[in-house]
């Protein structure tokens, strides 16, 4: 895999100047996607037809055939949904604006292999989309990858990466499939079962025909979180339908035969303005449940096969300090940050004391720094056999501390609340920060922020909506200041 590296000052750029929901490294052309026989991923036993947008089937049938283009219809359709409460109220995206797409096959000279890939050099192809959702300012990248070869020609994977561009910052972003699968094809779609395999994180259905396939859904990367059954009388149309589903936390098998549909979800995942949530699925097939379940295996480590090192590791100067980010896609020991300046190149010095450990994202925040000064970072990788990778090293010039301020707690606006609140705080210098909202018993009820902050001012919204009328206390600590205010929920 080769790293994307990003540098920021006051804003994020990206070198090389491509944007990055469509990225020139990846050759993109752009067009339409409207069924035509080279949106279809055909290079294994799974034929699996993008039908429009960010949909997968064919309303005309023939879609999700397994093995083979000659082999049982498994699929009438399926979606992608996006969903955030941050408003609250409920909004979950599954219609899309504007595509671009693009297929890879071996032979073509149209196109260059994706730069993560390139390192194996056994892809067989390669669906790149990107999409917007312009209602709640989201992008969706859609990476669809798949193998002729026999031990991996029995799924698909589908690698995310949503971005944040709502100008809020999401605590609760979930993402799901939602696929009505037709095992059997249109004439036998009512005597369609659900099992779960919660230790894989996988739904799938099956029926009682043995010529007949199974087909599933899993989660290879993100949260598990649901996976809800529904059914043709009760499809969720509307955002708080929809939300609902892909929130409830059930894990629902159905041993009765009908024509179901099967919703399974990540979340919740937390994504500032700004940011992405990475995570992937795979779409998987087998004649019978333990073909399925092994094919669901050789997907989950293939995708870890390629997914491998640091996605992206980043730094960005503040006012008085350097923040660094890094997000692994696989399990380290820790991290170690390393740095150089310009006028003394050659003296390298390692910053933490004792190695970085937690969960992704990572962040670091080196207050240490001389305005003015260009320094270099770099991120030392320790994996879980004590093998060392690098990563950078990133250039960064930081930036003077900001006009003196003072450590205060303000009260939160409006006050008293009936759905999403401010807190405002100002921090003395930069460093680490938590504020979080208790109930008058003691029990934390969220975490509204944690990590590192810049100097000066900072805020964040808080959705109260779940909350019981009553009266909580937020409590902000940062280092050796603590301050706390009360606030009020009204129904």
């Amino acid at each position: 895999m080769k790293t994307k590296i990003i540098t920021t000052a006051t804003a994020l750029f990206l070198i090389a100047g491509a944007s990055w929901a469509a990225d020139a490294k990846y050759g993109d052309a752009a067009y339409s996607v409207d069924g035509e026989s080279n949106d279809i991923h055909d290079a294994g036993l799974y034929w699996l037809k993008l039908w429009n947008r960010l949909y997968v089937g064919d309303p005309d049938g023939g879609s999700g055939t397994y093995p083979g283009q000659s082999g049982v219809s498994t699929l009438y359709m399926g979606s992608f949904w996006v969903g955030t409460n941050a408003w609250g109220t409920p909004r979950v995206s599954d219609k899309w604006d504007r595509v671009l797409g693009l297929l890879w096959s071996d032979g073509s000279s149209w196109n260059q292999r994706p730069p993560y890939i390139e390192k194996y050099g056994d892809l067989d192809s390669y669906l790149k989309v990107t999409d917007s959702y312009e209602e709640i300012n989201l992008v969706v990248e859609q990476h669809g990858m798949q193998w002729s070869e026999a031990k991996n020609d029995d799924y698909i994977i589908f690698h995310y990466r949503v971005l944040n561009n709502s100008a809020r910052d999401f605590n609760d972003e979930f993402v799901a499939f939602y696929y009505d699968f037709d095992v059997g094809g249109s004439l036998s779609y009512i005597d369609d079962k659900v099992g779960i395999d919660y230790g894989r994180k996988m739904t799938y259905m099956y029926d009682d025909e043995p010529k007949h396939p199974y087909v599933g859904l899993r989660v290879l990367d993100g949260k598990p979180h649901t996976a809800a059954v529904t059914d043709i009388m009760n499809e969720p149309e509307t955002h708080q339908a929809k939300w609902a589903l892909m929130t409830s936390g059930k894990w629902e098998t159905r041993s009765e035969p009908y024509d179901w549909r099967v919703c399974l979800s990540s979340g919740p995942h937390d994504c500032k303005n700004g940011d992405k949530v990475g995570l992937a699925f795979a779409v998987v097939a087998g004649m019978n449940l333990s073909e399925l379940q092994a094919n669901a295996d050789a997907a989950y480590k293939k995708y870890w096969e390629i997914f491998t090192g640091i996605e992206e590791f980043q730094a960005k100067a503040l006012a008085g300090a350097v923040e660094l980010s890094w997000e692994p896609n696989i399990n380290y020991a820790g991290f170690n940050i390393y740095r150089t300046d310009e006028r003394h190149s050659a003296a390298e010095v390692k910053l933490n004391r004792h190695m970085i450990t937690g969960q992704k994202p990572f962040k670091y925040l080196d207050p240490s720094i001389v305005p003015g000064t260009v320094y270099n970072y770099t991120l030392e990788a320790v994996t879980l056999r004590g093998a060392k990778e690098r990563f950078g090293p990133l250039r960064v010039k930081a930036q003077r501390k900001a006009k003196a301020a003072s450590f205060s707690l303000s009260q939160n606006y409006p006050n008293p609340t009936r759905g999403t609140t401010t807190i405002a705080f100002t921090l003395a210098e930069p460093g680490e920060a938590k504020l979080e909202v208790f109930d008058l018993s003691g029990r934390k009820v969220a975490t509204l922020a944690e990590g590192p902050r810049a100097t000066g001012e900072n805020d964040t919204t808080f959705d109260t909506g779940r909350l019981a009328a009553g009266v909580y206390v937020y409590r902000l600590q940062a280092g050796d200041n603590v301050a706390v205010k009360r606030l009020a929920v009204v129904k």
